[in-house]
Parts: C-alpha cells; structure tokens; sequence
C-alpha cells in the first residue's frame, strides 16, 4: 500500500459498538444498589430485578447491530451497562466508531468481517485512523509482506506499539530469515520470544548441519 493513499468513503449500516468502548468513563454510571460486583446476566433477567434497563439496552446494543448471542458475554462483563442510558451513553458513540469502520471496509475487508474483529478486539473503535491503522497497515503490507486475511484473524495487532514491539520483533525475525504468525510474535513476553528465536536460530543451525 503507498503511502498516503487515500480510499472513498463508503455507506455502512450502523455499526455495532461493543460494551467496552461504548460509554466514555463507567465510573459516571450509577450502579443500582441492589446489583452484586459481578451479577449473573442470567441471574437478573430470570429474577426480574431489571428486567426493564435489560431490554432498553439490549434493544439498543441491536439496533447497533450487535448479535443477541454475543449480548450475555458483553453484559457480564460491563454490568455498568444496565443503568446506563442508552440515548445519553451508547447511540452518541455511534459516530466515532463509524469512521474506524469505513477504514477497514475500504481497507477490502467486509462489513460482517469487521464486526467479527470489533467482537475480538473492541479496542479497535477507540484507535486513531492516522496514528495507528494507517502506519501499522503500510508496515505490516509493505514491510512485513503480510496478508489481510491474518489481521482478521488478529484484529489485536493494532493494539500492539509499532516502534515498541512490532518493528523491533519482525525486525530480529528478518535478520535470520524467519518469520512467525502475529499472535506468536506479539502476544509473548520479550524473555518469551527472545526464547522462541534463540529455538529457532538453533534449529535452522541443526538442520544445516545435516545436509
């Protein structure tokens, strides 16, 4: 991909905006009393306790095209989203996960494909298109001769440093001719990979050994 290149804008239907970058500071939710730390969504909804917030979210959480499927795992992990107001706290933030949206469908992936990495990696939202999606494509297409089908697999990279981890470690990976799936180069600690390549370094050099 050349630097700087531009792509048209395309329309999109609303896109889903996952629990955890849909509401700004939790902390100004206020939590029901009668809530425990960490209530079972099931817990609640079989309890009636709130029976009514539950279906106001929820009926908003899909109109953003969130699936009913995914929604117990989301509210079990952001309770705070039963007291919050939907039309306060979660429809505004419809226009910032629009433009992040429009880059990756223009970047060639689907609309579904993108709602599937929203759902792995939610942080994707919350990301600058000029300071990170763009620099870490042009590096990963350009440099790294990666294909898209793997940032699918791992939309996770983007929340990765590009100057922190990903140059430094693709960079130690070039100099001996190897190369390693995104989640095995980035997930690890430095001890980790520093591990993995001394492994590998030492492998190639048994194999050439044996010829």
């Amino acid at each position: 991909m050349a630097s700087g290149t531009h792509f048209p804008l395309i329309q999109t239907p609303p896109f889903p905006t996952p629990a955890s970058v849909s509401v700004k500071n939790y902390s100004t939710l206020k939590i029901s009393k009668s809530i425990p730390p960490k209530p079972s969504i099931k817990t609640l909804i079989s309890d009636q306790l709130l029976s009514t917030p539950v279906k106001s979210v929820e009926k908003c959480l899909c109109s953003m095209g969130i699936q009913r499927s995914a929604l117990g795992r989301i509210l079990d992990m952001h309770p705070q989203l039963l007291t919050s107001d939907p039309y306060n706290d979660l429809y505004p933030c419809r226009r910032y996960s629009c433009a992040q949206a429009e880059y990756l469908q223009n970047l060639g992936f689907s609309y579904k494909e993108v709602v599937k990495m929203v759902v792995r990696s939610p942080g994707l939202l919350t990301f600058s298109i000029e300071k990170n999606f763009q620099p870490k494509v042009e590096y990963f297409l350009d440099e790294m001769k990666g294909d898209l089908a793997e940032l699918k697999r791992f939309p996770q990279y983007f929340s990765f440093s590009l100057e922190g981890k990903i140059k430094p470690r693709h960079r130690l990976l070039a100099e001996h001719g190897f190369s390693l799936p995104l989640p095995e180069m980035l997930k690890v600690s430095d001890g980790e990979f520093n591990l993995r390549l001394i492994e590998m370094r030492l492998q190639l050099a048994d194999e050439r050994y044996l010829e």
